[in-house]
């Protein structure tokens, strides 16, 4: 199966990541696309196919749609409103990503980029 890798993908799963391990509430551009790769790489080396999308019209949605808990920041960083932002992010994105791409997303691998020593 292939799998197509959005920025809503990224930005929920590393911000509900960085809130929960780290009380983080901010990420930047550059680290969504780094933590993109890693993911996508993850996932190629269990012999899945995944390719990261992310357009500026994909964005521009992403931001419309989540607009109540998300802002940008300095057109460099997504970050969140409000705490309870991070209830949202996982009601609205992570119930429906795919379990392939959420366990690629949430490896130590993939989490060290956003700075999170996971176990």
């Amino acid at each position: 199966m292939n799998y197509r890798i959005g920025i809503q993908d990224l930005v929920s799963n590393a911000l509900i990541e960085l809130f929960e391990n780290n009380q983080v509430t901010e990420v930047t551009f550059e680290e969504i696309y780094e933590y993109g790769e890693a993911v996508v790489r993850i996932m190629a080396k269990r012999d899945i196919t995944a390719y990261l999308v992310l357009s500026r019209t994909q964005t521009n949605g992403f931001m419309h749609d989540c607009s109540d808990i998300l802002e940008v920041v300095d057109n460099t960083a997504f970050r969140l409103k409000a705490d309870n932002g991070i209830k949202d992010l996982k009601e609205r994105f992570r119930n429906d990503t795919p379990f392939d791409v959420l366990r690629a997303c949430i490896d130590p691998e993939s989490l060290k980029v956003l700075n999170i020593n996971a176990a």
